[in-house]
């Protein structure tokens, strides 16, 4: 495994399309998201890279409401 990608949509079916959020390398495994827009609906889908480029199907999306900033110190979607 290379990399995985992570996409956000304001709508689902949230599928990876354009440039992604965030790339991670695989072993880091984790991203903090930080610059998030209170009081809206995130969805979220991550797709994996092998060190081939070979691109999996996309995993299952991920609902996140957001809360306001003062709510949390430190919201990370894992």
């Amino acid at each position: 495994m290379k990399e995985y990608r992570v996409y956000t949509c304001a709508i689902t079916p949230c599928v990876g399309t354009g440039t992604p959020l965030a790339v991670i390398p695989h072993v880091v495994g984790q991203a903090t998201r930080s610059y998030v827009i209170p009081h809206t609906d995130q969805y979220y889908v991550v797709y994996a890279v092998d060190t081939a480029d070979n691109i999996s199907a996309p995993s299952a999306t991920v609902f996140a409401n957001v809360v306001a900033p003062n709510a949390v110190s430190n919201p990370r979607i894992q």
